[in-house]
């Protein structure tokens, strides 16, 4: 994790000079200091790189209990499941404790597969092997829109 933080940083820092000025009012001040690799980032004893990480978390927990639209489609889809003869309340609690748990773990799987696939996908074969595939996709779509008649 620590490896793309820096390189989000670097590039941040070098690339795009705007875009840092622009979140450099919510960013740490010493984060676009020097190559982008703080001393102690990887080993986990900067209180700079905890600080950001902790509160990350805590406006994604705020952002996501405070989330109307999330309350209100909890409350209109999860009591169709929840037994006749079970306590309503009790049951969207039981859920709505679960839901979370099983969102937790499609994204870890989902993120563990983009993590292991990376370095496939990053091969220079495979890599023009998807870029021709897509230019084929896209050839099809155009073409596909030419030959339409319209209505």
């Amino acid at each position: 994790m620590c490896k793309y933080w820096r390189e989000f940083r670097q590039w941040l820092h070098s690339e795009n000079v705007s875009t840092s000025r622009q979140y450099s009012s919510i960013l740490p001040d010493d984060i676009f200091v020097g190559d982008g690799a703080r001393s102690g980032c990887c080993n986990g004893s900067s209180s700079i790189d905890s600080w950001w990480i902790q509160s990350c978390h805590v406006l994604g927990l705020i952002t996501n209990l405070t989330n109307v639209k999330a309350a209100v489609f909890a409350v209109a889809f999860l009591p169709q499941f929840v037994p006749d003869n079970f306590s309503l309340r009790l049951g969207i609690f039981i859920f709505g404790a679960l839901w979370p748990l099983v969102s937790m773990s499609w994204y870890l799987i989902l993120v563990w597969t983009v993590d292991k696939s990376a370095t496939f996908i990053q091969r220079a074969p495979v890599h023009r092997a998807l870029t021709a595939i897509s230019a084929i996709g896209i050839a099809a779509l155009a073409i596909g829109l030419a030959l339409s008649t319209s209505r």
